[in-house]
């Protein structure tokens, strides 16, 4: 019995000593600080890899972003395009619908009918509704024309491709549904171009024509005029092509319609003053001197290429031809010569 309690006893105190003890003292101290070292290394790797994560995120919302800008872009342009296909077909089927009621109009008065003056001003009435009608549609495909050339920093190659090739520099002027039937032709001038004094909506203009193969031609003489706009020199409103004849096609340069004539037709008919007259020439000076400081030189300044308005203001004319001296053409104005010549005429 003594020796079953001196057992007991004894495994009591080791039980004690048992939980009195503390495996970290056992272990030296640079045990324990490399497990701590490897735990926060660890760590580190830990956080360099959701680092990494959170660039890779960040990247694909950025490149999301850029994706939904080039989704939106190409959206609004696909809505302007199929705007400007659209407007254009709408010129096209109210181009046709005139065309039938021109066709109708010439028909009935080829027929005998006692109310002929009703009919008569019925189909006046029908082709004036359609001219109308076609001349909407033209504007609201040039208000097409002009947002779309808002995308040709995006998409230079479907503003070009939907312009059929115009030069840039000439869109704004553009206007792509546009033919010389939709003008009255009240008379035609030849010389070395054709040109046409024709009215629209009640107004008078002067149509310059082209033939196929000058239409380079066309292109820079209206760029130069575009180019050297000035109260003073004769305005640019508008260019177009007409297609209409299969077999050859039709550039033109539309301008206002000068009523006073040239120079010397106003001078002979009107009879001004020569306040008036002074003011003219003074104001043809300032064309002129415009156009210097474009570089561009005259080389044919003469009274029948100088225009009169009906507000008696001078439009210098005649600068855009081929080159020439006496041509009516202009050249560029070489500075370094003038300046070499000045020198030499000043000793």
């Amino acid at each position: 019995m003594q020796r079953l309690e001196q057992a007991d006893a004894a495994l009591t105190a080791e039980e004690r000593l048992h939980e009195d003890f503390d495996a970290l003292a056992l272990f030296p101290v640079s045990v324990v600080l490399q497990g701590a070292m490897g735990e926060l290394t660890w760590h580190r790797h830990e956080m360099d890899s959701l680092q990494r994560v959170l660039q890779a995120l960040r990247r694909w919302e950025d490149e999301g972003q850029v994706v939904k800008k080039n989704m939106e872009v190409e959206s609004a342009r696909d809505l302007k395009v199929n705007k400007f296909r659209d407007s254009k077909a709408d010129c096209k089927k109210l181009r046709k619908a005139l065309v039938k009621e021109q066709l109708l109009r010439t028909l009935r008065n080829l027929e005998d009918k006692e109310d002929d003056d009703d009919v008569e001003e019925e189909d006046v009435a029908a082709v004036r509704a359609a001219k109308q009608n076609l001349q909407n549609a033209e504007k609201e495909s040039h208000a097409a024309l002009e947002a779309l050339l808002e995308l040709e920093s995006d998409f230079p190659e479907v503003v070009r491709w939907l312009t059929e090739g115009i030069p840039h520099v000439l869109l704004p002027k553009w206007r792509a549904e546009r033919l010389l039937s939709d003008f009255e032709i009240q008379d035609t001038i030849r010389c070395h171009n054709v040109v046409h004094r024709a009215q629209l909506d009640g107004r008078t203009y002067a149509l310059k024509e082209f033939s196929h193969g000058n239409r380079k031609t066309w292109e820079r003489e209206a760029a130069r005029l575009l180019r050297a706009a000035h109260p003073h020199v004769v305005e640019l409103l508008a260019v177009f092509e007409d297609r209409s004849d299969k077999y050859t096609t039709k550039f033109y340069i539309q301008m206002p319609w000068y009523q006073m004539g040239a120079l010397d037709a106003w001078v002979q008919n009107e009879q001004p003053d020569a306040r008036s007259v002074r003011r003219v020439l003074a104001q043809t000076c300032e064309a002129v001197d415009h156009l210097h400081s474009l570089g561009i030189i005259h080389c044919d300044i003469k009274p029948s290429n100088v225009l009169v308005g009906a507000d008696g203001r001078a439009r210098l004319f005649g600068f855009f031809g081929g080159g020439g001296r006496g041509t009516g053409g202009c050249r560029r104005f070489n500075w370094h010569f003038f300046s070499d010549r000045r020198r030499t005429f000043l000793g």
